[in-house]
């Protein structure tokens, strides 16, 4: 049976002792053939033990059934071994292929009668399935267990046979699913797929009479019971530890069907149109099949077209995969249906040539669990490096988080001194422009500095209300502050004549040098506040370069950060450093007595202007900003 024992010719009504002998855990192996004849005609020539001559065309195939042969002997021959391998540990597939009515449906189940009886005892007129599922649970090990499951493909869709609820709009259509199988290579599995368990045969063949009343019938002109749809049965084992053991894969293919000659029976248009697409659907799928076989029999094949029916992926595994496969190929010789019997012998001597490593499911398994153990150290390690990275990342994520933060603290008080610049600078502005009206008001008004607003009377003003004050240019006037007058303007009599004055030209303190000093002391508070905005401009530029340096350059651990969108080093403001003002009194410790006469020095701010005077000055004609 392996090739090397056996040449599979065997037709003796027993197991032959070849196929009885432990198989060896790896082998290759080529696709059995078998063809069994319905009828005799003058065209078809018989040659036992596996020749086949049609119309002058030979064809070789492992066995040759005549139209006489028993159900038994067909058993024996092309099924019984393959059963033996499931036993055995291995996988196995027997498919049934040929023209409709050729006797398919007849072999791998039996007649009509023996379908009925299912559950029954074997009977001479029993097919392949029954006498297999017997055969599996007499040669069972303890502690292994048989799972069903039975499929229908019909119109390219997987339908389950099996389901509780078919035909309710569940197990219908079912979508397939491609997995890594462990001897290698890869295979479709219906997703949701019923595997019902079964205590005996008769169980078995309880679930295949369920599944069979849900299959598509109808009636041909070439067939009064022709399946509508690929009929696949799957018989699992199971171990003990319940990892698969084996599996045997029963196929009976609808058949091909051409309109001219096999057209429906039942009546009606629309039976007419469902009996039309069924045949096309059938024809394609075995055409599909047949591309498949073409290909896995030609040499250096690189793909091969699996993926063009739901029935060769569905098949994928048992034709190419882990599987011993065999193939009964049933042929018509009427004259008419010569042709159709020429190209059926062609598809199984193609098959011939397909040749397929087989691998126990213990030796795939044991053969597996290294690849597995490395790949989950792979993963292991996989993870541990995507831990240490998602790691980093946090950290990163902190480290750029407390950057933004600092980042955000700093623009905002580079936006605060900004604010604070810039209201400074317009206080300067507004002080510098009450300085030149002051100044241009002074030389206006040189020889009359109240006279600007001369009144007929003082009547109208209250001597009571009157307040001495000193002007920077030395005179005593009266000022009448309660008296209404416009903003940062006093009205001021000087010998009968009243007139407006600036507030910023009186100074409510006696002698110059207590002016002086009042001045000093204003400036020198100016001074000491530019300096300390100067340096918190400065510092903030310090450490915003300092941040800059660090996001510019790309951490080892970590990815690079970003400053905030925008941000422009430029945008810094750089101030020269304030010269710090001496007071009178410090001036005139260390430096001696100036014989020139007093004089004013004037230094200016980003604030406006000051002025600074010399030890011993006057402050007479001066004038201060406030």
């Amino acid at each position: 049976f392996n090739g090397a024992l056996c040449d599979g010719r065997c037709r003796s009504s027993t197991l032959p002792a070849c196929a009885r002998a432990e198989a060896s855990p790896s082998m290759s192996e080529s696709i059995f053939v078998y063809s069994r004849l319905r009828s005799v005609s003058n065209e078809v020539e018989v040659k036992p033990p596996g020749a086949v001559t049609v119309k002058n065309v030979a064809f070789t195939m492992n066995g040759v059934f005549n139209e006489d042969a028993k159900q038994a002997d067909v058993y024996d021959q092309a099924a019984a071994p393959l059963v033996e391998r499931v036993l055995a540990g291995f996988n196995s597939t027997m498919l049934a292929y040929g023209q409709t009515g050729s006797g398919k449906t007849y072999t791998m189940l039996g007649s009509e009668e023996a379908k009925a009886n299912l559950d029954k005892e074997l009977g001479e007129e029993h097919g392949i399935i029954p006498r297999a599922s017997k055969q599996l649970f007499a040669g069972l090990r303890d502690g292994q267990t048989v799972q069903v499951s039975y499929v229908e493909v019909y119109n390219d869709s997987i339908n389950d046979m099996l389901n509780p609820s078919y035909g309710k709009e569940k197990g219908m259509n079912l979508p397939l699913r491609e997995v890594n199988m462990q001897a290698g290579g890869k295979a479709c599995v219906p997703d949701g797929l019923t595997r019902a368990p079964a205590k005996d045969s008769a169980d078995v063949m309880r679930l295949i009479a369920k599944g069979d009343n849900n299959r598509v019938v109808a009636a041909m002109q070439m067939n009064p019971r022709s399946s509508r749809g690929h009929g696949i049965v799957a018989l699992h084992v199971v171990d003990r530890e319940g990892e698969p053991y084996g599996r045997l894969t029963l196929c009976d293919l609808a058949g091909m069907e051409s309109s001219k000659k096999s057209a429906a029976v039942d009546a009606g248009p629309s039976s007419l149109a469902i009996r039309k697409e069924e045949a096309k659907r059938i024809n394609i799928s075995l055409l599909a099949l047949s591309s498949v076989v073409s290909v896995l029999a030609s040499k250096g094949a690189s793909r091969v077209p699996y993926r063009d029916s739901k029935l060769t992926r569905i098949l994928q595994d048992s034709l190419g995969g882990n599987c011993q496969c065999a193939i009964v190929v049933t042929v018509r010789c009427e004259k008419e249906n010569l042709e159709e019997a020429i190209n059926t012998l062609r598809f199984a001597q193609r098959a011939a040539a397909i040749k397929v490593q087989i691998v126990s499911n213990a030796e795939a398994r044991a053969n597996a669990r290294p690849k597995a153990a490395k790949l989950a150290e792979e993963l292991e390690a996989a993870r541990s490096v995507m831990a240490n990275f998602e790691d980093q990342l946090a950290s990163a994520e902190g480290a750029k988080a407390q950057l933004l933060a600092e980042v955000q603290t700093l623009m905002d008080e580079m936006q605060l001194l900004q604010r604070d610049n810039a209201r400074r600078e317009t206080e300067a502005a507004k002080l510098q422009q009450q300085n030149h009206l002051a100044e241009d008001s002074k030389k206006k008004e040189k020889n009359d500095p109240l006279g600007r607003v001369k009144m007929e009377t003082v009547a109208d003003f209250e001597p009571e209300d009157a307040k001495e004050i000193s002007m920077f240019g030395g005179d005593i006037v009266e000022v009448f502050t309660k008296k209404p007058a416009p903003a940062g303007w006093w009205y001021a009599d000087n010998g009968g004549k009243i007139g407006l004055v600036p507030q910023s030209f009186l100074v409510e303190l006696e002698g110059d040098a207590d002016i002086a000093e009042v001045v000093w002391l204003r400036t020198r508070v100016y001074e000491l506040e530019e300096e300390n905005r100067v340096l918190r401009q400065r510092d903030l530029m310090h450490k915003m370069a300092a941040l800059s340096s660090r996001t510019g350059s790309e951490a080892e651990d970590g990815p690079k950060m970003q400053l905030t969108e925008g941000f422009q080093m430029d945008q810094l403001e750089v101030f020269a450093p304030i010269q710090e003002a001496a007071s009178p009194a410090k001036q005139s410790q260390s430096e001696p007595e100036p014989a020139a006469p007093p004089r004013v020095k004037k230094a200016k701010s980003r604030l406006g202007s000051a002025l600074l005077f010399s030890r011993g000055g006057s402050a007479r004609n001066v004038r201060a900003g406030k």
